[in-house]
């Protein structure tokens, strides 16, 4: 398993936001991270939904986190950029056939608990 880029890009401007107190427009992120505008832009609507992020309108506003530091997990950042968390197709499409499940089913299932679970351990404040 490898994490997307999305990821690693979700956690700079996370990380951008939590290090700026001021209100940050997407352009101001981008130049302060060396990305372009409009993947920040791109990646900020997948932010804000997740509630990682919030948008003040109106001259002068801008992004800032949606909550504090400490209470966003590597597990919510990882979520907001590539969707829910499952180590098995198997999982989400209910293709084990074997009495229920495949042999390997609960093996994978300890490590997807396991994985969740280091990622839930680890909020934005620990990245710094």
């Amino acid at each position: 398993m490898q994490l997307e880029k999305t990821t690693h890009y979700a956690v700079r401007i996370l990380r951008h936001l939590r290090t700026n107190s001021d209100l940050q427009r997407p352009h101001m992120i981008a130049e302060g991270i060396g990305m372009s505008p409009q993947l920040v832009t791109r990646l900020m609507a997948k932010l804000r939904k997740a509630e990682l992020v919030t948008f003040v309108s109106g001259r002068g506003g801008g992004y800032k986190l949606g909550r504090p530091a400490e209470e966003i997990s590597f597990y919510d950042m990882f979520v907001a950029s590539e969707g829910e968390f499952c180590i098995s197709h198997c999982f989400k499409e209910g293709l084990c056939t074997e009495d229920g499940h495949c042999k390997a089913h609960d093996f994978l299932m300890k490590m997807q608990e396991n994985w969740a679970n280091d990622m839930l351990g680890v909020c934005l404040a620990d990245l710094d």
